[in-house]
Order: structure tokens, then sequence, then C-alpha cells
């Protein structure tokens, strides 16, 4: 039978597993417990907490003898060499054994049973609070090599540190880490989308100052974004303004007459109305000419 690594001084037993020996069958001392007045077993492994049924893994993982003072943890219950083994006794703590009542005979057994309950439960607290961290006479809090496990975020220069948030720090992922849940403001920092999904932006969610709504007026650097409202609006406005085609910007008619056609002006930079000869087209007379000249050439 393994002997306690460190038997604790009132309330439970606890056991270092080897497995070299694989040896699961523990011996119940100081853990010992008497359900005829509510008291129950606690078994950890590695601060698990095992089950004596079969609703957890469908299997008992633990078992306790008919005498109750062995605890055997079955096969299939994974064990890292090293863990710490715990056996653990939690007196009832909701209702009291024995309740006098006015009047009544007070025996001896029913005194043992009241006084028991208390004394126990008194021994459970008292181990809870010798294996609490405690305070030196300095003031410090010493932890006695032990793990500090579950520490929040740090937020001020004092606040104690995960090993996640150290190796982050250290990897050069900066100091202001973000954890899955929570509200964080993040003061110039890149985000890369390509490999981020950013959900849920909505327009008051911009900078002020970056949506343009009115493109009458517009920044001269890449800085702003047009709302769609803005655009049609500005479509709509240029659309109506142009009737005829002299309300073009290239577009300069004078006159115009019969005939006519718009033709580009190099020296204006302009398409104006012209005559067609002006313009360099061939007339139709002058059309006519060239095929009765073409005729006589070929006949």
């Amino acid at each position: 039978m393994p002997t306690p690594a460190q038997t604790g001084p009132f309330s439970y037993d606890e056991y270092t597993f080897s497995s070299s020996s694989n040896n699961r069958t523990l011996t119940i001392n100081k853990s010992a417990f008497d359900t005829s007045v509510g008291e129950i077993l606690e078994v950890y492994v590695a601060g698990t907490l095992l089950d004596s049924t079969s609703a957890t893994a469908g299997y008992p993982q633990y078992t306790v003898n008919t005498g109750q003072t062995q605890v055997t943890i079955n096969g299939s219950v994974s064990i890292a060499d090293g863990a710490r083994i715990l056996l653990q006794r939690v007196s009832n703590r909701t209702t009291k054994t024995v309740d006098f009542q006015p009047g009544s005979v007070i025996r001896e057994a029913d005194l043992d049973g009241a006084n028991n309950q208390i004394f126990r439960i008194a021994q459970e607290a008292i181990d809870t609070a010798r294996d609490a961290m405690p305070k030196t006479p300095s003031g410090d809090f010493d932890a006695s090599n032990n793990k500090l496990i579950n520490l929040g975020y740090p937020i001020a220069s004092t606040d104690g540190a995960s090993k996640a948030y150290v190796d982050a720090v250290a990897s050069g992922q900066g100091q202001n880490l973000v954890s899955d849940t929570g509200t964080y403001t993040l003061t110039n920092k890149t985000i890369d989308v390509d490999s981020n999904t950013v959900t849920n932006i909505e327009v008051d969610n911009l900078k002020s100052g970056v949506l343009d709504t009115d493109l009458s007026s517009v920044s001269s650097n890449d800085d702003t974004l047009a709302s769609a409202k803005a655009i049609k609006s500005f479509v709509d406005t240029s659309i109506a303004s142009v009737n005829e085609i002299n309300d073009m910007l290239d577009v300069t008619i004078s006159s115009a007459q019969d005939n006519q056609v718009l033709a580009y002006d190099n020296s204006s930079s302009k398409f104006i109305n012209q005559s067609a000869s002006d313009a360099g087209l061939a007339t139709t007379e002058a059309a006519n000419s060239s095929a009765i000249v073409m005729a006589i050439a070929l006949g």
C-alpha cells in the first residue's frame, strides 16, 4: 500500500501517483467518513474531481470497499506520473445531525453526535485555512513552490501575469494582449485583415469626417469615403444639368444651322458646329463628281 506523501492533519489524505507501481488502491486514513451522518468522500486526481457513479465517464471512476478503508481508482482513469491524488472528507454542512427539543432527554450519544459534526466541520475548515497561501511575518504571501492558476489579464503594473501573457510578450506580440472575451481599447495597433474577420461595422463606427455626405466639396487627399446617398445625389444633379449637347464642357455650339456637323477643333480643344466642307467632309455634290470621274476613268 502506498504511503501518503503528506497526510492532512485532520480531514484528507494526499498521495503522489507512481506510474512504475501503478498502484491505484489507496488507504483511507484521515479522510475517514461516516455516511450515516451525511459525510461523503471526494477523490481528486490532479485537481479533477472523480465520479463514483457512471454519470461522468460511463463507469465509476473509483470505488470504496465495504469497510470504507480503501479507495480504488479505475484503471481507465488516466493518471500522469507524479500526479497528486487527494482523498477528502466532506461533512454535512447543511443540516444538523441532532436537533434538540425542549424537555427532551439528553443522551450522551446525542451530545456526541452534535459535537462530532461541529468538530469535524471545524477540522475541515482548519485544513482549508492551513492549505491556503500563508502570509509570512514580513507581510508577503508564500506560495510554497505551488502554481497560481486562472490568473486574470493584468491591468496595473503591479498585477500578476500568467505564463501565456509573458510568453506572448517575449515573442514580440506586445504588452497589450486581448483575451477571447471582454472589451479593450487598442491604440496605435495594426490589425491584419487578411488573417482576421472584421464583422458588424456600421456607419457610426467610422471616425468623424471619414464618411463624406456632400460631394460638392471633397478632400484633396484619399482620406474619405463617399456615402451611397451622396454619390446618387451628385450623379442626379450632374445629369439634370445636362439638357443639351452645348451643356457639355468640351462642346461649343454657336448659331447652329441646317446640315452642320459637330467636329473637333484643335485650336480651341473643343467640339464645334461647322459645315461639312469646313469640317473636311465631302458634300453630296463633290461625292457625285468623284463618282463620275472614276466611272470615266474605268470606262
